[in-house]
């Protein structure tokens, strides 16, 4: 490729640091991503089906047992093995497997919202009891500026579909739809929790046995977060949004919802002032 390599023969400075780049934020391992991609897509053709093929004990059995296996894997290789490479991507994808086993519970609360709050309480308890325990068992530095942002985003795409579910029954459109972009809102100011933890430096997290650099420690993990968040906001749009121009059947095939880039804008706003902060900081 022009531009790649010197007249020497050796990489350019410019293709050096593109290769540092993508060594940084990529795993040479990608067998992780996708047996979590089979899980997910094999999860996920039940759901759009709304059929009866997995009742859903076992569907969340399926989701819930894998998060625990790959969580254990995560343990493993690092504290007998030491390979850190292979569990970068790991914790990202535990947090994925997060919000879709929170998905697995939707048709449960639109048809029974007590039981099926119930079951997204439990789920999102257990879940940030695995987060801390992998976090706890890694031995990773990571302080409560980081923790705490940590677990609540991570339940609020869990629980978020909890009041909906209750409004979707009783309340009027209008009144659903401005609480899906009030949820919006709502992940944008979690977000800005985080402006303490941006404002410190490598050191906060810089732990002597732990290879991973900051910022793609601890900061790639809160990314998969952010990217959660808003594929919440699409499937609450999908889910619970009483358009009366679609079916909910309608809505699940072919992914048709009111969601818009203007849900987002209050994640982008809060993520834009978390790079502000993170840069005046530390420049």
């Amino acid at each position: 490729m022009e531009g790649v390599k010197s007249p020497a023969g050796h990489p350019t400075q410019d293709a050096a640091l593109w290769m540092l780049i993508r060594r940084r934020i990529t795993c040479g391992n990608p067998f992780y991503v996708l047996s979590a991609a089979f899980v997910i897509h094999s999860t996920g053709l039940t759901l759009q089906r709304q059929s009866s093929e997995l009742p859903l004990e076992i569907l969340v059995g399926l989701v819930a047992g894998y998060l625990v296996l790959l969580a254990a894997v995560c343990v493993w290789i690092v504290r007998q093995w030491q390979v850190w490479e292979d569990a970068r991507s790991i914790p990202m994808i535990l947090v994925l497997l997060m919000l879709e086993c929170s998905l697995c519970f939707e048709n449960l609360l639109m048809s029974s919202p007590a039981t099926g709050t119930l079951c997204v309480v439990v789920a999102t308890v257990l879940s940030c009891v695995l987060a801390e325990t992998v976090i706890r068992l890694l031995r990773l530095k990571f302080p409560a500026v980081f923790r705490v942002p940590l677990y609540l985003q991570i339940a609020l795409f869990m629980l978020a579909g909890a009041p909906l579910s209750y409004l979707a029954r009783s309340g009027s459109p209008d009144v659903v739809r401005w609480t899906i972009y009030g949820a919006g809102i709502l992940f944008g100011l979690s977000i800005l929790l985080l402006i303490p933890a941006a404002r410190r430096g490598p050191a906060s997290v810089a732990a002597p046995h732990c290879p991973w650099i900051w910022p793609i420690h601890p900061w790639s993990l809160f990314v998969m977060v952010w990217l959660c968040l808003g594929l919440r906001l699409f499937t609450l749009t999908l889910s619970f949004d009483p358009a009366v121009e679609i079916s909910r059947q309608a809505a699940l095939q072919n992914l048709d919802s009111i969601f818009a880039g203007y849900f987002l804008v209050p994640m982008i706003l809060a993520i834009g002032w978390l790079c502000v902060e993170g840069g005046v900081s530390h420049q």
